[in-house]
């Protein structure tokens, strides 16, 4: 039961269900921007199925900055296919998320849990990365990186320009 202290889903009433979020959980998400899947889409597909047979990832609640990642079926004589499945590289495309479940030929996959880091990038590739999720910083940004460079241009170009109106013409 500590093993999945961190899942984004829980055992009720003999399935697994995504709790809902809270509405300061919802808030936070849209000041943060993470792109999470409605809990209630990822129950419809749970409840839809007969037998479960999929996967779910988390941090781990023992150490941070790693991963669970679990196998899990109703019936544990799934589990053998569901490996051997993940051979397949269309299978393991639909892999995407922290909740994927095994439908037909396919995996449906939802991120309905929180997100974490399992490792650190330099500082620029941090900022760069900030900032590909919020598209009208980065325009602001590049229109103030653009007038910092245009200044000391402009006023190299306009010294030239004086040096060259000041010379006096030569007669050759």
């Amino acid at each position: 039961k500590a093993l999945f202290g961190k899942s984004p889903v829980v055992f009720q009433n003999g399935r697994l269900n995504v709790p809902q979020r809270t509405i300061t959980e919802n808030a936070l998400d849209v000041i943060a921007r993470a792109s999470r899947d409605s809990a209630d889409k990822a129950n419809e597909t749970l409840y839809a199925a007969e037998h479960f047979t999929g996967m779910v990832a988390f941090q781990s609640p023992f150490e941070p900055g790693r991963s669970v990642v679990a196998l899990l079926a109703s019936e544990t004589s799934d589990l053998p296919q569901m490996i051997t499945d993940l051979d397949d590289i269309d299978v393991i495309a639909g892999v995407q998320g922290d909740l994927s479940v095994v439908n037909g030929d396919g995996m449906t996959s939802y991120a309905v849990g929180d997100t974490y880091w399992v490792s650190d990038l330099p500082w620029w590739l941090s900022l760069a990365y900030w900032l590909s999720s919020r598209p009208l910083l980065l325009v602001i940004g590049g229109v103030i990186v653009a007038l910092v460079v245009a200044g000391p241009v402009y006023a190299v170009l306009k010294r030239q320009e004086a040096r060259r109106l000041n010379q006096p013409e030569s007669d050759t």
